[in-house]
């Protein structure tokens, strides 16, 4: 049996853990579908931007493959600097910075502390949208968040777009980052919300939460996983197992599924679906799909079962989350491209 006191111990792990939303090869796919949706305007503004961004994303010649090699593996930007020393153009100067934009009443003591969710911009990859809460008023969520960063980061980035000055498209490189990174956060359900139906805490976006699933790659193993890293690779499951969150994902694969996605009328979002660019909305409809399919699933006899520490779950489970990550990566690309064209129209 395991004590109560290893369980606390593994408990604080998870939760002190820097949670991603979509593993690197998810965040490059919704980007790369993003990208065949883009004006020649926008991409013509992209590519000027990138050159005085972060080196690794730095088109190699003026081809349009390279271009949107080097978009789609910008998306992942905003985890890469969560370590510092990560970049040299966007030193830890910079980032400690841009991390105080919208929280600058921070204590030293908060930030001092290595695992704080208050340093390296931690807090603007989710909004932790509180469900199955008990007490009279809804738990507090971070005054820094997706939502403030991500309008902010549309803001800046529209005001910074015809910059003729180097450190202005460099602030400009870093916002464009964040918009594609966070277009795909908040389609990942978990970074949606918090459930509170056994913790009074709250999960932190399921990063509190230990299943057994039926999913290690290709070999379909059962394995123990923490639920919101199982959703995290979830893009991964729907596009077939045959790459892994611990590889590159390469422009052969990516366009690949780019192509098979992009051309199936099924996972298409409607119209106003695909144009709904309010960030509020992608929450809400986040926090929407994580109760309806990540905190529960249906077994064959048509029963269902909650999932809560220690759940094994079924392989409908993972069928079921496959539909809805499907769907989610589409409707993120749609939108992220429509965000961009907005942006970057003459």
């Amino acid at each position: 049996m395991r004590s109560p006191f290893l369980h606390a111990t593994i408990l604080l792990l998870i939760c002190a853990s820097f949670a991603l939303a979509w593993d690197t090869p998810g965040h490059e796919q919704i980007a790369d579908m993003a990208y065949t949706r883009l004006t020649p305007a926008a991409k013509n503004k992209i590519r000027e931007i990138l050159q005085h961004g972060d080196p690794r994303y730095v088109p190699a010649n003026n081809g349009d493959d390279t271009l949107r090699d080097a978009f789609r593996r910008a998306s992942s930007f905003p985890d890469v600097i969560r370590d510092p020393g990560a970049s040299t153009v966007f030193d830890d100067a910079y980032v400690d910075r841009m991390n105080l934009t919208f929280q600058p009443d921070v204590s030293p003591q908060q930030l001092a502390k290595p695992k704080s969710e208050y340093i390296r911009c931690k807090t603007w990859h989710y909004y932790d949208t509180p469900i199955h809460y008990s007490t009279s008023h809804a738990p507090k969520i971070y005054e820094s968040n997706a939502l403030v960063a991500y309008n902010y980061a549309t803001a800046q980035l529209a005001k910074l777009k015809n910059s003729a000055a180097g450190a202005d498209l460099r602030d400009a490189a870093w916002w464009l980052c964040w918009i594609e990174h966070l277009t795909g956060d908040l389609h990942q359900p978990l970074h949606c919300t918090s459930n509170y139906a056994h913790n009074h805490r709250g999960d932190i976006g399921g990063n509190a939460v230990n299943i057994i699933a039926p999913w290690d790659g290709a070999s379909g193993a059962l394995h123990a996983v923490n639920l919101h890293s199982y959703w995290d690779e979830g893009i991964d499951h729907a596009a077939g197992g045959h790459r892994s969150a611990r590889q590159d994902l390469t422009p052969a694969d990516a366009m690949e599924v780019t192509d098979a996605w992009l051309r199936n009328n099924q996972l298409k979002p409607g119209d106003s679906d695909a144009a709904d660019l309010n960030v509020a909305h992608w929450i809400a409809q986040g926090a929407a799909l994580a109760d309806a399919h990540v905190y529960q699933e249906t077994n064959a006899a048509g029963q269902t079962q909650e999932i809560i520490d220690g759940t094994n779950v079924t392989p409908q489970y993972t069928t079921d989350q496959i539909d809805v990550c499907e769907h989610q990566a589409v409707r993120a690309a749609y939108r992220l491209a429509a965000v961009l064209n907005g942006i970057f129209q003459p």
